[in-house]
């Protein structure tokens, strides 16, 4: 019974280490998926010229962090209450602030000037895309080390 007790005890900690993993993770697949939706609505500004709702569905069909943001903005945005705060489990307030500011400030000037917008919010969410990068090389599998070693150390407490 005790050896149980010490394994649920080590892999209850390693669950939390591998948690802050995903969650370091997965703020970096969304900036990197925000950055690579912006880069084609620029393309579809440039060239295909699809409305800005049927982009929105693109991106809402696939199943990702990106896609849920989307799928809530444009509940929103389709309600005309567009200042509404979503809280997201990767991303801060002010993040999450940042993504509807750039995705308000669609089609609010025209093509030129949109370009230079998006590009604008490109710049910034790879500066953000960066730092999520540094965090998750330094941090990610520190945490699950650390975990399994706090693990560890309970069990030789409890012993």
């Amino acid at each position: 019974m005790k050896y149980v007790l010490c394994v649920g005890v080590i892999a209850g900690f390693s669950y939390i280490g591998i948690c802050i993993r995903n969650h370091l993770s997965k703020r970096e697949l969304f900036y990197t998926s925000l950055i690579s939706f912006i880069e084609q609505f620029v393309i579809n500004v440039n060239f295909i010229q699809l409305n800005f709702i049927e982009c929105l569905d693109r991106e809402c069909e696939k199943n990702n962090e990106l896609s849920k943001v989307f799928s809530y903005f444009k509940d929103v945005y389709i309600n005309g209450n567009k200042r509404q705060v979503l809280r997201h489990q990767y991303l801060s307030e002010k993040e999450l602030l940042d993504v509807f500011d750039c995705l308000n400030s669609i089609g609010a000037t025209d093509c030129e000037n949109q370009i230079v917008i998006l590009q604008g919010f490109k710049i910034r969410f790879e500066q953000k895309r960066e730092e999520c990068k540094v965090l998750n090389t330094k941090y990610s599998g520190l945490a699950v080390k650390m975990s399994i070693l706090t693990g560890c150390l309970v069990v030789l407490l409890l012993l």
